[in-house]
Formats: C-alpha cells, sequence, structure tokens
C-alpha cells in the first residue's frame, strides 16, 4: 500500500475520475466528500491570493486555530497503484504569538460547515492506519484538526484510537450536531408528532399570505432555469436582515460566484434544486439544496425583510411545502446542515461529528492549550465588558 501527496491544481484535476468513482460508491457519503464540492471550494476561495476564509466554531476550543496562506494537501491512499482512499487536507499557516504553525485540516468554512473522507468499503483499518503512519514520519505539518466527520461512521471510531495514542498530543473537542429530518411514516404522521402550536403556526402563515394575494411556490431544476432562479435567491437576499448587516451573498463578489459555480455543477448532473415562494408574483423567500443519496440537503435559504413577522412567515410556509412534495417521492430525509432554533423545530434527530485535534510535540500542545486559554478568556472579558457597559449606561471598551 502507497501513499500520494497532491499540492497542485493540474495533480486535483487528474485524480477527478478517480475521486469521483470512489465518492459514487460510498452510499454514505454527503455532498461535501465530493470532487465537484471541493474543486469549486478551493477554486472560489483557495487561492493564495485570496485566502480560504475557514470558520469559527463556538463549542470548538480550537475556533481560533485556522491560518492563512492555504495549498493543497491531498493525501491519496493506494492499492496495487489504485487510489482506495482520499483524504483533502488543506494546509495553512497560523501564528500564534511570536511563533508560526503550519496546520493541517479539513476544508471546514463558514459557507462549507462539513467536510469527509473518502474510504473505499473494507479498507478502513488500512487506509487509517496508512494515513497515521504517514502523518507521523511527515514534517510537514506541526498542528493537525480532524473536522466535520460524522461521528458513526465506521472510520470516525478508527481515527480517534489512531490519532489518540503514541506521541501525538490530541484534544478531542465537545462534538457538534445539524439537525436533520427522517422522511418515516407519512407527513401527517410527521405534522401530528408536533405540537398543535407548530400545526397552528404554519396553518395560519398560509392563510394570511393568501389574503395579501395569490401564493405561488416555483422549482427550479434544470440548467437553464437554475440560472433563474439563483437570480431570484439573489435579489430576495438582498433584501433580507442579511443585507443590513452586510452579510448578504451579493455584498461578497466571492461568495456569490462560489455559490453560483456550486449550483451551475450540480445542476448539471440534477442535484441542486431551487425553491421560490412569491406572492402576487412579488418573490419573497427562496431555499438553495442540493441532493445526494436521496438525502436532501438544505443550503442556504432567505426572505424577504419586509415579510419578517411571524404572521406571514414565507420561510416556514415554504418549508413546509416543499418537505410535503418531497416526502411522498423516494427522499430518505432531509439535513438542515444547521443547528439553530427554527431548525431545531422541524427536526426529527441529530447529526453529530466530531473534531479532533493533534500537536506533533509536547511544545507545540502546551502553547496552542496556553493560547487558545488566553483567546477564550479575553473573548468572555469582551462579552462581560460590553454586558456591563449595557446596564450601566458606561460605554465599554472598543477593539479596533
Amino acid at each position: 500500500m502507497k501513499t500520494r501527496i497532491i499540492r497542485s491544481m493540474t495533480e486535483l484535476k487528474l485524480l477527478e475520475p478517480q475521486w469521483t468513482h470512489l465518492f459514487e460508491k460510498d452510499l454514505k457519503a454527503d455532498i461535501f466528500s465530493s470532487y465537484e464540492w471541493f474543486s469549486t471550494l478551493w477554486e472560489s476561495f483557495g487561492a493564495p491570493y485570496r485566502g480560504m476564509k475557514f470558520s469559527e466554531r463556538s463549542n470548538n476550543d480550537y475556533s481560533s486555530l485556522f491560518g492563512n496562506q492555504p495549498e493543497l494537501f491531498i493525501i491519496v491512499i493506494l492499492d496495487n497503484n489504485n487510489p482506495i482512499s482520499i483524504f483533502p487536507f488543506i494546509r495553512s499557516y497560523k501564528r500564534i504569538g511570536a511563533l508560526t504553525y503550519r496546520v493541517l485540516s479539513l476544508p471546514i468554512t463558514s459557507h462549507s460547515p462539513r467536510s469527509g473522507l473518502i474510504i473505499s468499503s473494507g479498507y478502513e483499518d488500512s487506509s487509517i492506519k496508512a494515513l497515521f503512519d504517514l502523518i507521523d514520519s511527515s514534517n510537514d505539518w506541526d498542528i493537525l484538526v480532524l473536522d466535520g466527520l460524522k461521528e458513526d461512521l465506521p472510520y470516525s471510531k478508527l481515527i480517534k484510537e489512531r490519532f489518540c495514542r503514541y506521541k501525538f498530543r490530541c484534544n478531542s473537542a465537545s462534538h457538534w450536531a445539524h439537525d436533520f429530518i427522517d422522511f418515516k411514516d407519512t407527513w401527517d404522521d410527521y405534522l401530528k408528532n408536533k405540537s398543535k402550536k407548530f400545526r397552528q403556526e404554519i396553518k395560519t402563515s398560509k392563510n394570511r399570505q393568501k389574503k395579501i394575494g395569490e401564493v405561488s411556490i416555483d422549482k427550479y431544476s434544470s440548467e437553464h432555469d437554475l440560472d433563474k432562479g439563483m437570480q431570484l435567491f439573489i435579489d430576495i437576499d438582498s433584501k433580507s436582515w442579511k443585507a443590513t448587516n452586510g452579510e448578504c451573498v451579493s455584498s461578497d463578489p466571492v461568495l456569490e460566484n462560489f455559490i453560483r459555480n456550486l449550483v451551475c455543477t450540480f445542476g448539471r448532473v440534477n442535484k441542486c434544486f431551487i425553491w421560490i415562494l412569491s406572492i402576487e408574483g412579488k418573490p419573497l423567500a427562496s431555499f438553495i439544496v442540493f441532493s445526494q443519496n436521496n438525502i436532501i440537503f438544505l443550503y442556504k435559504g432567505s426572505f424577504n425583510d419586509e415579510f419578517k413577522t411571524h404572521h406571514y412567515s414565507p420561510t416556514k410556509v415554504l418549508l413546509s411545502v416543499i418537505l410535503e412534495e418531497l416526502w411522498e417521492s423516494e427522499v430518505k430525509g432531509i439535513d438542515f446542515i444547521l443547528h439553530s432554533p427554527f431548525t431545531i423545530r422541524w427536526s426529527t434527530r441529530k447529526n453529530y461529528f466530531m473534531c479532533l485535534t493533534c500537536c506533533r510535540t509536547t511544545v507545540t500542545a502546551f502553547w496552542l492549550i496556553t493560547y487558545n486559554s488566553l483567546y477564550d478568556a479575553l473573548r468572555r472579558l469582551r462579552k462581560l465588558t460590553k454586558r456591563l457597559s449595557v446596564r450601566t449606561g458606561i460605554p465599554g471598551n472598543r477593539h479596533r
């Protein structure tokens, strides 16, 4: 068994057929571990002149860890010169105090909140062992972050067993979750298991919308129609609460280009859909979704801020219509790719994900723990100062 490291875009493109073949054979793989997702993410954010926009998790002790100047570091495991496993790592550089560390991590960002590994069935143990041996003998990293991997997959337990022993200094942060709806029984049965208030809110919102005008819901799925649907989503998003905070998609050209490329790429293979809710021809709410292995991934949603009141709730109405339509299809469930008060109300269970952080040396581990403790203490102090300034009316410190 051999290993190979992909470091350039040219090598990555040559790997596409083998990556896609392995991905399609893995019935448990989700869309974030596909070649299309990774390559689109890298081409949009990964170029050194742009810099990967890594996300920060509030429940991850190492949320401040991810660095800049990203580089491809994709590890491929080969058996008889044929790829059997792919580990899509990215190496970046993080300055901690006066020192700079090389961070090897999976590509978790605020717009790609999960990742995954491609491992052929039956090769889980040998592939993780080969990965461990390579990482152990390599001098190309200082800190390793394995984040966004589903805890219930066979290789997750093997990773923990391998990397939490020997000379690695590890920290297994508390796991985090995304909400999920299992499509069991019927749509009516699903509603019956929800509270009376939940059912009443959906019914009331639908009735109030009808009083405003004619309600229409359109689904865009073909490659040509998706362009129109994407533009409608952008228009709705630019009038949402995100626009007020400068967080709408159109406010960041790189982000808009990334999402447009995702929609185009997955639309060509009928794995992307955009739903739009309109009243009297005026688009008010939208969802961008992707599909893989009969699972729907609710990627982005937005609504016109003029209808933010719960009396109309266009997002809630649109989601209920989408669910009712999909419930009668072959879809097995909906992955919200999110954990929030809104998604909790709709979900039937959670998917849990692991985050494992390893350091090459004891010194690195000690300094990392110290740094993150200070970082966390400072963050808590800032929050406390802000709360006190609100209560007392005395302005707190302004951090530039």
